[in-house]
């Protein structure tokens, strides 16, 4: 089992999630509350995989995450070069809790995010294989380019 997860850097300013507001703009402390949530969820990932492994459950595995100096604006699974599952994620602004202070936020929302599913086995072959080689190779555009480790 191989899962390579691509995460926005949250060291540098993004557009979004940024302060809302009055002061609208880059907020380190708005990043670092995304960055938190981020390590929290990519470990809860890494975590379980290696434990299928050393379960054996599953031969070998291998997780690997890199960040991209670029907004996460959708979610997108593909699994085994034969399927792919996309949603956009939709820019809200919503107030939270930073530090003991609320603050408004512009924040990309993914929790409840409508997945699209393109396969090479669909009806209409040519557009699900073109959907799944085009997802992939844009996937490793990134990966390979841009990508730095991971280091939470």
């Amino acid at each position: 089992m191989t899962i390579r997860l691509m995460l926005s850097d949250m060291s540098q300013p993004v557009a979004v999630p940024s302060r809302a507001g009055s002061e609208p703009g880059d907020d380190p402390a708005v990043r670092e509350r995304v960055a938190s949530i981020a390590r929290r969820s990519a470990g809860q990932i890494v975590e379980a995989v290696r434990e299928l492994g050393e379960l054996g459950l599953v031969q070998k595995v291998d997780v690997t995450a890199r960040v991209i100096p670029l907004p996460m604006m959708f979610k997108m699974y593909l699994l085994n070069d034969e399927e792919v599952f996309f949603g956009f994620y939709p820019v809200v602004e919503r107030e939270v809790e930073i530090e003991g202070e609320t603050v408004p936020i512009f924040d990309a929302v993914g929790k409840d995010t409508v997945l699209f599913h393109h396969s090479v086995s669909d009806d209409d072959r040519a557009t699900g294989s073109q959907y799944v080689d085009q997802a992939r190779r844009w996937f490793d555009s990134l990966w390979g380019t841009l990508g730095r480790t991971y280091e939470p």
